[in-house]
């Protein structure tokens, strides 16, 4: 009688271990009863599980999509992060980043805008290097464009007339010729003028 009961009290043990297994991990299922937690097996990367006493690896559940960088064993949906390329909070929803912007790392950061005087028509860019200069007599004063029409050209005008001014002296005239240039420098629509005058061949009459 007393090795029957000690019997009982074993699997008595055994099952309440299982079921404190069971009960205390999350992120984990296990398929098979034991004492040891390291029977345990992970839910993988891009998937969670936040309730325990899980016993199939179908009860993991999946991140929302683009969003596949949680470490294995993860316990909520919150671990989930956006991909590269995608932005969005912990746990989605992760949109694309639109053209003109780029995301080069995984996590809730937003897209980081294509730098003044670049335009980027990429949709989901990765890195900087999709970022692409205005060619040489355009620019661009605003960031996160999209598109080589944005560049806007940069206009210098130069205007050239000379004139002859004499100055009367009480003992001759003295004359010379005074060169007059105009610069006209149109940048996003605004007009600078700059005007350099020149004085030579001084003479008398």
């Amino acid at each position: 009688m007393h090795l029957l009961a000690q019997r009982s009290s074993l699997v008595r043990d055994f099952f309440n271990q299982s079921a404190f297994l069971r009960g205390k991990l999350t992120g984990k299922y296990k398929v098979n009863t034991g004492y040891s937690a390291t029977d345990c097996d992970d839910c993988e990367s891009g998937k969670f599980l936040y309730t325990s006493g899980n016993d199939a690896e179908t009860d993991c559940l999946t991140c929302p999509v683009y969003s596949g960088n949680n470490p294995a064993a993860s316990t909520a949906e919150s671990e989930c992060t956006c991909d590269l390329r995608y932005h969005g909070p912990d746990g989605g929803p992760c949109t694309i980043c639109v053209a003109g912007r780029y995301k080069d790392v995984t996590g809730s950061i937003t897209c980081t805008n294509c730098v003044a005087g670049k335009y980027s028509s990429v949709l989901g860019a990765t890195h900087a290097g999709t970022c692409i200069a205005c060619e040489a007599g355009k620019h661009l004063q605003t960031p996160g464009n999209d598109d080589a029409s944005d560049c806007v050209s940069t206009h210098i005008h130069m205007h050239a007339h000379t004139h002859i001014n004499c100055i009367q002296l009480a003992c001759a005239c003295v004359c010379m010729h005074i060169f007059v240039y105009t610069y006209t420098y149109v940048y996003m629509n605004m007009y600078l003028y700059v005007r350099i005058y020149v004085f030579s061949n001084i003479f008398f009459e």
